[in-house]
């Protein structure tokens, strides 16, 4: 095999080649990447294992490129009368802030303060750096974690509210950032030039043609007949051919505008998440000598799947077996798919305005106590 592709484990100073298979994954918007790598010998002896163990860290390359930095996670040995097997699960640093809460007697809650300050403060409770490339994280938010829920459930629920998405990178590090963030890739996909298999699954069934967001507000411009100052948004999809209504519910005190707006949201995201494209190509690198990159764009041509369009790489698999060599699996969608479908909750400030304004409300009217997230 080139040099260039060779397939290395670091651990503790020492390197691991020789692998019979690898899978390396790669997804946008999800926090760690993981590894897994085989090898096989024709020998009983124990000393393939030696030094591969739970809990080390470990960086894993192609060539000179590092694709992850983290943890062993697992590893499991078997053996016949002719042959022994080891095989490793390595994912990326950030899999502490998937699984873990925030350590116990740590700060966990934060007034009006910087979005990105209160992820790389949680973020270095594990010693993970954090770095951003989107303007929006300097805004200024409130936020209380639960002891009890795993970071990545807290830091979800900042970034939904504030439109952010996130992923890790190759050096362990977490990475707040935009769909397509990464540009546009070298190569194009065409069929017939360099995609080994193609595949489209094309499924509508959350997909509607009238989507509706319904909620209240205490704005006077807003006053109905209908109790509770009951506003609501529209969003037709014009190119859906049958009638589907979709009627999600707003908690808090919304304007009309804003529940347009997240109506808009949910048609827009809804399609673009029923499209997704798997695309198999040979090697792991484009015709530049780069590997391939998740959150970038890419151009696909390809007449058997009536497809002539830029999409995003959402995820990547990087694999290497006997049988069919090194390959690259690409998951791909349209940008749309990662539209942020919630509206931001509202600050502490405005939920009391909308609290006195319920007092001062005349008698019969109601007011929604509870409403769902209306999650697509």
């Amino acid at each position: 095999m080139d040099k260039t592709n060779i397939v290395t484990l670091f651990v503790s100073g020492k390197k691991y080649t020789g692998w019979d298979f690898v899978q390396i994954d790669i997804s946008f918007n999800s926090f760690a990447r993981g590894c897994q790598l085989t090898a096989t010998r024709q020998s009983r002896s124990a000393s393939l294992c030696k030094g591969i163990e739970n809990g080390l860290s470990a960086v894993v390359k192609i060539g000179d490129n590092t694709v992850l930095t983290g943890y062993i996670i697992s590893k499991e040995v078997s053996y016949t009368d002719k042959t022994v097997n080891i095989s490793i699960c390595i994912k990326s640093k950030t899999i502490d802030l998937e699984e873990c809460c925030i350590p116990f007697g740590k700060p966990h809650k934060w007034v009006n303060t910087n979005i990105f300050i209160i992820i790389k403060t949680i973020a270095g409770y594990y010693g993970i750096s954090a770095f951003t490339q989107h303007a929006e994280t300097d805004t200024a938010t409130t936020v209380d974690f639960s002891t009890h829920e795993t970071i990545s459930e807290g830091l979800l629920k900042i970034l939904r509210n504030h439109s952010l998405l996130i992923c890790d990178d190759e050096n362990g590090n977490l990475v707040v950032c935009a769909s397509g963030s990464n540009g546009h890739a070298t190569d194009d996909l065409k069929f017939g030039v360099n995609v080994l298999s193609g595949k489209r699954n094309h499924d509508v069934s959350n997909v509607f043609k009238h989507y509706v967001v319904i909620g209240q507000s205490t704005d006077p411009k807003s006053e109905k007949t209908k109790p509770g100052n009951a506003v609501n948004g529209y969003s037709d999809n014009d190119y859906f051919p049958r009638e589907r209504w979709s009627v999600t519910e707003q908690s808090g005190n919304r304007t009309a505008a804003e529940l347009q707006a997240r109506a808009g949201l949910l048609a827009t995201n809804s399609v673009g998440n029923a499209d997704v494209l798997t695309y198999s190509v040979q090697g792991w690198r484009q015709s530049n000598g780069d590997l391939w990159k998740i959150n970038s764009l890419v151009r696909v041509v390809d007449p058997m799947l009536d497809v002539e369009q830029d999409l995003l790489i959402a995820k990547i698999s990087f694999r290497l077996s006997n049988s069919g060599g090194s390959t690259t699996e690409l998951t791909l969608k349209d940008k749309n798919a990662f539209l942020i479908t919630d509206l931001p909750e509202i600050e502490k400030s405005k939920k009391n305005v909308a609290k006195n304004a319920a007092k001062k409300a005349p008698k019969g009217t109601t007011f929604l106590a509870k409403a769902g997230s209306g999650r697509l």
